[in-house]
């Protein structure tokens, strides 16, 4: 019912509207309020959603901070271990403090052992730094993936044998060859070995296993080390990852090494796996396939 005064141009007169259907009216009303409190709803749901997406985004930039401050520190401190051990065997020489042959040799094997380290390492970032800016490339030829594994034990063994590890390799002798490029394949297979030496727990051997298979080769690298978590198994191929446990925590590392293997493994059409248990250690497989992905085959290796 609305009432509206007139008497301003007709004294004592007055209109009086009335609904022709109020429940119509009624039902009106009902649906405008409804809509109102649907749109305040919908208003403030999108409010929380926003709010909720900030906060992961926020949550998942602390957190990548938070790996990359990690890196650089695990980096320093990767780096600056063979520094020092290279400097004090190097000044104990020097000074004429080693008089016994035997330990002269340990002291210069150390240098050697604590040389190569240091390198691996610079190679590790250089080529983390090429990936992430997406400018790293591969060219593969015909080559022998059994006599890349060798080279990478032979250059492996004394920091194995320095944690009380030793390798054991079964091979055959007629592998067929893959299309690789050598040297990034190197880099692979002593990535993939210092980490079973760095995680071998109390084991006395690390097993590296090579086989042909109808459609490439095959390398297993299996210690029984400390092992990986199931959920932690899928990660450790991500930049930066390191599994939180304190087993892991207590050997610095840079969480790059798995990252480029996994990168290397892929651009040669190939894959890499992991199976763990925990407390038992774990296998690494890497497969190369017979033939290369286009575009990366070398002509000249035709």
């Amino acid at each position: 019912l609305a009432r509206r005064s007139l008497a301003p141009l007709l004294p004592r007169t007055a209109v009086i509207v009335r609904p022709t259907d109020p429940p119509a009216l009624a039902a009106q009303r009902a649906r405008t309020a409804t809509q109102r409190r649907l749109v305040i709803l919908l208003a403030v749901l999108a409010a929380g959603l926003g709010i909720v997406a900030a906060v992961r985004t926020v949550n998942h930039e602390l957190e990548g901070a938070r790996q990359k401050a990690d890196f650089a520190a695990n980096v320093s401190h990767e780096l600056r271990s063979p520094l020092t051990q290279i400097r004090l065997k190097a000044e104990a020489l020097q000074l004429d403090l080693v008089f016994d042959d035997a330990d002269r040799i340990a002291h210069y094997d150390a240098i050697v052992r604590e040389s190569e380290r240091l390198s691996r390492l610079i190679d590790n970032v250089l080529d983390f730094s090429s990936i992430e800016r997406g400018v790293k490339r591969y060219t593969l030829r015909p080559d022998d993936l059994g006599e890349v594994v060798l080279k990478a034990v032979e250059n492996t063994r004394e920091a194995a044998r320095a944690s009380g590890l030793d390798f054991v390799v079964e091979m055959p002798d007629d592998l067929p060859v893959v299309w690789m490029d050598r040297e990034a394949m190197g880099q692979v297979v002593t990535n993939l070995l210092s980490n079973a030496v760095k995680y071998g727990g109390d084991g006395d051997r690390v097993e590296v296993g090579v086989q042909a298979l109808d459609d490439g080769v095959e390398v297993t690298v299996r210690d029984h080390g400390i092992g990986i978590a199931p959920e932690d198994q899928d990660r450790i191929f991500e930049h930066f990852y390191r599994v939180a446990s304190a087993d892991v925590r207590k050997r610095r590392g840079t969480g790059i090494g798995l990252t480029i293997v996994r990168y290397i493994v892929e651009a040669h059409g190939g894959s890499i796996s992991v199976r763990s248990t925990l407390g038992e250690g774990s296998t690494f497989r890497l497969v190369l396939p017979l033939e290369p992905p286009p575009d990366t085959r070398d002509p000249r290796g035709s």
